[in-house]
């Protein structure tokens, strides 16, 4: 992992899965454009009718060490392996976890709620050892081994402590759980959630139920993006904390105004209503920081080229942002490699070549 502040554009490997899964990983591509993240994309084509996980997707994962994954549809019958089980147990992620919060603006039956939940994801059931004893019974093995069970208790424990939580309640079948918890805050389509281990971490919907969606939602292109948009605070995972908070107030913010909304939370909107309103919030917010009006983008190639440039820059030296915000209003004119120097850091390769591409852009 690249140490934080450093300013390189990370790459993660996307997955966008089955059904409604390139609806919603395309909204996450959108949202991060128009934020200009520091991230990129290695897409990868997977669907769940395949036998396995093509190699090339598990080094890129293994290369990147983040994933944003869509939903990969289990077939039923015969002797198909769960290629979402199968990502787990190849990379190692071993815990999951889903945070179900209420939304400010939404309305729900029960409030106040914020449950983190965390499973153990590669044994029990998972251990998918199988065998069919006669014709007609088929018996099930379901491994629980002590080594793994103290990882996922440590996981969570550690997680509790870190996120200044302070109750932890051991659980079975935390897939129900975590669903039911979903049901009560809000929706699945509003949870956030992910899969972690000790080198990787893979980000998707929290909640498992309907995050391939239906056909209906598919075709009609009404799946909700929130869960997936929110579990792009895989930006922090990436130490890009800036702007998972950015992208976090956008969501909520466009929520709890109530104008766009898919149908499970009780409005009409497609999803890429939903996607281009975080959009132009998040736009709506950077202008409003610099000052700016009118139109969302950048208005000439030396502005864009100095955006650009103060995203790397806000990254490199975080502590300097105030600094480098009173430098703008001069570099927006006509910005040089002088003006680079001004900002407290000497122009190496890396700012230079970025600073050309916004001239190019």
């Amino acid at each position: 992992m690249l140490r934080p502040g450093d300013g390189a554009p990370r790459p993660v490997t996307l997955i966008p899965g089955d059904g409604i899964g390139p609806l919603v990983t395309g909204a996450v591509q959108q949202v991060m454009e128009a934020m200009h993240g520091s991230v990129f994309f290695e897409r990868y084509d997977v669907h769940g009718d395949m036998s396995k996980v093509p190699d090339e997707v598990i080094d890129s994962i293994r290369k990147n060490k983040v994933c944003l994954k869509g939903g990969l549809a289990t077939p039923l019958g015969g002797c198909v392996n769960s290629l979402n089980v199968q990502l787990r147990k190849e990379l190692d992620l071993y815990a999951s976890f889903v945070n179900c919060f209420n939304l400010p603006g939404l309305s729900t039956r029960h409030d106040n709620v914020d449950i983190v939940v965390i499973r153990e994801n590669t044994e029990g059931e998972y251990s998918g050892l199988e065998h069919e004893v006669v014709p007609g019974v088929v018996e099930s093995l379901k491994v629980i081994t002590k080594f793994y069970s103290e990882r996922i208790a440590k996981y969570a424990f550690e997680y509790a402590y870190l996120n200044n939580r302070k109750k932890v309640t051991p659980n079975l079948y935390g897939n129900l759980v975590a669903n039911t918890a979903a049901g009560i805050a809000g929706g699945t389509g509003v949870m956030p959630g992910g899969n972690v281990g000790a080198d990787h971490a893979e980000f998707e919907q929290g909640a498992s139920a309907g995050n391939v969606g239906s056909g209906k939602i598919v075709e009609q292109k009404t799946a909700n993006p929130v869960a997936l948009l929110l579990s792009s605070a895989m930006l922090r995972h990436l130490l890009f904390p800036s702007f998972a908070d950015w992208l976090e107030t956008a969501v909520k913010k466009v929520i709890s105004e109530g104008k766009y909304r898919t149908k499970d939370l009780g409005g009409d909107s497609p999803t890429q209503e939903v996607v281009d309103a975080v959009s132009d919030n998040m736009v709506g917010r950077r202008l409003a920081r610099r000052g700016g009006k009118g139109s969302a983008r950048p208005q000439t190639a030396y502005e864009y080229a100095t955006f650009k440039l103060l995203n790397v820059l806000r990254n490199q030296i975080e502590g300097q942002i105030t600094s480098m915000l009173h430098t703008t209003t001069d570099l927006i004119n006509q910005p040089t490699a002088q003006d680079v120097c001004m900002l407290g850091q000497e122009p190496d390769e890396t700012v230079i070549a970025i600073w050309k591409l916004g001239l190019a852009k």
